[in-house]
């Protein structure tokens, strides 16, 4: 729980790995007999090792390996983009930044949302419209679909759309860190700051 927390407000998983060694170290220093396979440890370089781990965790030595790995996993994903930052949701880990004049956002080995993004939305938008030409309010529950809300915008008898996240916290984060020109301005679009179920429960009617 404590680490889901500390997560959620913005602390690396990596300056939480250095933080437990520390615990663990002065643990171990302060245990009363340690021992490993019967060899006696020197209690004194165990607490100065997790002073070295609590004086990186505490210099940022975490947040720049947090940095080097997400530049990492961007470079594997997108060799030619720019990567620019991190959030944090409960939910997951999302990298940020650019590539071919489109900002990206990635999680989980993939890209998750790409913003101006209109070939994927406008065949989506197609399919629904097929089904419902008459649709006033559509509702789009998904984990990334900024794109897809901005084109059903673009329908002229459409007169709200609502954007129901699978990450609650995902929409309030990606508005953060996108850069002013891509914000959505019209004002028939709702973001959903909670999960599906419970908006759905709430909007019953």
């Amino acid at each position: 729980v404590v680490a889901t927390v500390a997560l959620t407000l913005g602390v690396s998983s990596e300056t939480l790995i250095l933080v437990n060694c520390a615990v663990l170290c002065f643990s171990v220093a302060t245990a009363t007999k340690t021992r490993i396979r019967s060899t006696p440890i020197c209690l004194p370089s165990i607490g100065l090792l997790g002073a070295i781990f609590a004086v990186a965790a505490v210099s940022g030595v975490g947040a720049q390996w947090n940095v080097y790995n997400h530049r990492s996993l961007w470079q594997r994903l997108l060799p030619e983009g720019r990567y620019e930052g991190s959030f944090t949701t409960p939910q997951g880990v999302y990298l940020y930044g650019w590539n071919q004049q489109q900002f990206v956002v990635s999680s989980w080995g993939g890209v998750c949302e790409t913003l101006p993004e209109k070939e994927l939305p406008a065949h989506i938008l197609a399919a629904h419209l097929a089904q419902r030409p008459d649709a006033q309010r559509i509702a789009i529950v998904s984990p990334s679909a900024l794109g897809l809300c901005n084109m059903f915008l673009t329908v002229p008898n459409v007169i709200a759309v609502t954007w129901v996240p699978l990450d609650a916290a995902y929409p309030g984060n990606l508005l953060r860190v996108l850069p002013e020109s891509l914000h959505p301005s019209d004002k028939r679009l709702t973001l959903a700051h909670r999960e599906a179920r419970r908006y759905f429960v709430e909007h019953a009617d």
